[in-house]
């Protein structure tokens, strides 16, 4: 019988995705630490009313990056073809 981190990968996928589901997975468990820490810090009432607010424009300051980023790698794999 595999273990479970044998079976949740297959070797016969394209290992490239692994590292888009490890850094997806750490990012996830990031940000749920990094608000859990926010929460503690400034309280119920005041996380309600400034950090969710804020989450639409810190998404767009994440969001453009890494869209920047996958735009130059499909620009850098198509020069090395």
């Amino acid at each position: 019988m595999k273990s479970f981190l044998a079976e949740s990968y297959d070797g016969d996928k394209d290992r490239c995705y692994g590292m888009l589901f490890l850094g997806a997975l750490f990012g996830f468990v990031g940000a749920v630490v990094l608000g859990e820490i926010i929460y503690g810090i400034i309280g119920a009432d005041n996380f309600q009313n400034f950090v969710v607010p804020a989450l639409p424009g810190v998404a767009v300051i994440l969001v453009v990056p890494g869209w920047i980023s996958i735009r130059r790698a499909r620009k850098r794999r198509r020069e090395k073809l």
